[in-house]
């Protein structure tokens, strides 16, 4: 079948067709770096969460271990006035929403209703 074709012809069929494969290749890598790329992004993403995460329990942490051990020794009512003073500002989200609560037991007893363990839940 081919021999009644002149090879002028067969080359003109077989470069742009060589050049059609080469551009599907190409477009199948471009396409495949992409969704790696965003993959990579997700990831570090997920990355930098989980980081930011850890820091903010390590901070809250030890904030509320260093205001456990400078309260000690203050009357409750004493300590609850002053854990009011050190919190009352501190918001966080971007709405201003998310604040700090405390408990009067480290944790609370399974006998205990969730409201009674609590001193006090943000002020508006």
């Amino acid at each position: 079948m081919l021999k009644n074709i002149s090879i002028k012809t067969r080359v003109y069929f077989f470069i742009p067709l060589i050049l059609g494969m080469l551009a599907v290749l190409i477009l199948a890598l471009w396409f495949s770096l992409e969704k790696l790329k965003d993959r990579q992004n997700e990831d570090f993403g997920r990355y930098l969460e989980a980081q930011v995460k850890e820091k903010l329990k390590v901070s809250t942490e030890a904030k509320s271990k260093t205001l456990a051990l400078a309260l000690s020794s203050l009357e409750p009512s004493e300590q609850e006035r002053l854990i009011h003073a050190a919190t009352d500002a501190i918001r966080y989200e971007e709405d201003g929403s998310g604040y700090f609560f405390f408990l009067k037991e480290p944790r609370p007893s399974p006998t205990l209703s969730p409201k009674a363990a609590i001193i006090r839940i943000g002020r508006a």
